[in-house]
């Protein structure tokens, strides 16, 4: 974590768990091995968040601004998840998308 991160993080990055992956599609093979489902957010996927099955024990997995999920992260994903927008913006920034939909998945969890 870069000053700057943990700047940005207000706080938070002292009371979570921080790891550091040289190789994701890997761990995230070795998180589906321990019974983690994959979501992957992606612009073009087919599914909306809404309709997608992010409850119990999910690791969301969001890509870069711009390029989105790499190859070999996307395949590894169980399913791909989108969320709707209008107008001309054809997705929402990384970090408002992880607000989105980690908040979808605190809200069925706490629901069930």
């Amino acid at each position: 974590m870069t000053p700057s991160a943990l700047k940005a993080a207000a706080g938070a990055a002292e009371h979570l768990p921080i790891c550091r992956e040289s190789n994701i599609a890997q761990s995230l093979s070795r998180l589906k091995e321990a019974g983690y489902w994959v979501a992957g957010a992606s612009e073009q996927a087919d599914t909306e968040a809404w309709d997608a099955p992010l409850e119990g024990r999910i690791v969301l997995v969001m890509g870069a601004e711009g390029s989105g999920l790499a190859r070999l992260t996307e395949r590894e994903c169980d399913l791909l998840v989108r969320l709707p927008v209008r107008g001309h913006v054809s997705s929402l920034n990384v970090s408002a998308a992880t607000a989105v939909l980690a908040y979808e998945w605190l809200r069925r969890t706490v629901a069930s």
